[in-house]
C-alpha cells in the first residue's frame, strides 16, 4: 500500500514538473505555511483522530473561532445600515422640494438635471454622516471578507501541501486501515466517482442562493413599501418605504458573478486531492449553517422601523430654512 500510494505521489509530481504549472519552489510554500502545518500536526497527533476525521473538525473549529465573530459583527453593521436607509429614502424628495423652492426665491434658477444632482450629493453627505454616528460604515463590512480570505487560502495551501509533498503525514490513518474510509483509498488522489466535488459544488451554490434570496427579499419589499408617516419626532418610530428607485442591479451582478465561480470552483475540485475537498466541503458547510442562524437571530429587516434617533442627528440632517 505504500509503494502504491509513494508511486501516485512520484508521478503527479512528476507530471506537474512537466507541465510548467508550478514555477516556484516547493521550500518557498513550506517556510509560509510551516507554522500552521505545524499546529495542525501536533493537534492531531495529541487528538489521536485520524485525518479523514481531523480536517473536517478542525475547520469547524477554525471558522467558529475565527471567523464567526467578524461575520455577526458585519451583520449588526447591515442591520443598521438598513434601519437608516428609509430616512435617506424619505428625505430624498424633502431635499428636492428645498433646493426648488431655495431656486425659485433666488437670483439662479436650477434646471430638473441640477437639482437631482445636488439632492443626491447632500443625500450621500448625510448617509456618511448618520453611517458614522451610528458606527456602521461601509469599510466596517469588509472585515469579514478581508480575514475570512486569508484564512481559507492559508489553509488551502497548508492542506494541499500535506496532500501533494508529505505523503508520510497525510497517510497516517493510525491503526484503521485507508481503505476504510467509505469508497476512498488515500486522501491524495481526486474523488473517482465525483460525489465530493459534487457536495461542495452544491454546498457553494447553496450559500450563494442562501445571500441572493435575502438580498432579493429586501429589495422587493423596499420597492413595495410607500411612506406611512414621517414625523421624525425623538423617541418614535414610524415606518416608512425606501425609494422603488433603488434597484439592486449591482447586488444581482455580483450575485451572478458568484454562481459562474461556484460552477468554475466545482470543476476544479474534481482534480483537487480528496484531503482538499474535505476542507472545502467543511468550511462551506459551515458557512451554510452560519447564515441561516444569522438570518434566524440576526435578520436583515425587510419592513424597516426608524431607529431612536437623537435630536442632535435630526437637527443635523435638516436644511436649513431659507428667509421669505
Amino acid at each position: 500500500m505504500q509503494r502504491v500510494l509513494l508511486s501516485t505521489s512520484r508521478n503527479s509530481f512528476a507530471f506537474s514538473q512537466r507541465s510548467g504549472c508550478r514555477n516556484f519552489s516547493v521550500e518557498n510554500i513550506s517556510e509560509t505555511i510551516v507554522p500552521i502545518r505545524s499546529v495542525l500536526e501536533a493537534v492531531k497527533i495529541s487528538s489521536g483522530l485520524s485525518w479523514p476525521v481531523f480536517i473536517p473538525l478542525a475547520t469547524l473549529g477554525i471558522r467558529a473561532v475565527f471567523t464567526a465573530p467578524f461575520a455577526i459583527y458585519s451583520r449588526i453593521c447591515l442591520r443598521r445600515q438598513r434601519r437608516l436607509q428609509p430616512l435617506l429614502s424619505a428625505s430624498l424628495p424633502v431635499i428636492k422640494a428645498q433646493l426648488a423652492q431655495t431656486s425659485i426665491k433666488g437670483d439662479s434658477q436650477l434646471t430638473p438635471e441640477q437639482i437631482n444632482i445636488l439632492a443626491a450629493k447632500e443625500r450621500r453627505k448625510r448617509r456618511v454622516e448618520l453611517f458614522k454616528q451610528y458606527k456602521c460604515q461601509n469599510w466596517r463590512l469588509l472585515a469579514l471578507p478581508a480575514f475570512q480570505i486569508p484564512v481559507f487560502v492559508l489553509m488551502t495551501l497548508t492542506v494541499r501541501s500535506l496532500a501533494l509533498y508529505d505523503l508520510s503525514v497525510i497517510t497516517e490513518f493510525g491503526n484503521v486501515d485507508a481503505s476504510s474510509f467509505l469508497w476512498l483509498k488515500n486522501l491524495v488522489e481526486p474523488d473517482s466517482y465525483g460525489i465530493f466535488p459534487l457536495a461542495v459544488g452544491a454546498c457553494s451554490l447553496a450559500n450563494i442562493e442562501l445571500n441572493a434570496a435575502n438580498t432579493s427579499k429586501g429589495y422587493r419589499n423596499a420597492k413595495e413599501q410607500i411612506i406611512t408617516s414621517f414625523k421624525p419626532s425623538v423617541g418614535k418610530q414610524h415606518r416608512v418605504r425606501a425609494n422603488a428607485s433603488d434597484g439592486p442591479s449591482v447586488s444581482a451582478a455580483l450575485i451572478n458573478i458568484s454562481r459562474t465561480g461556484a460552477i468554475i470552483f466545482m470543476t476544479m475540485c474534481f482534480q483537487a486531492p480528496m484531503a482538499l475537498q474535505l476542507y472545502w466541503l467543511s468550511s462551506g458547510f459551515f458557512s451554510f449553517c452560519q447564515n441561516l442562524l444569522l438570518n434566524k437571530f440576526l435578520p436583515v429587516e425587510t419592513a424597516i422601523t426608524y431607529p431612536q434617533l437623537s435630536s442632535k442627528v435630526l437637527q443635523d440632517n435638516r436644511l436649513p430654512q431659507t428667509a421669505n
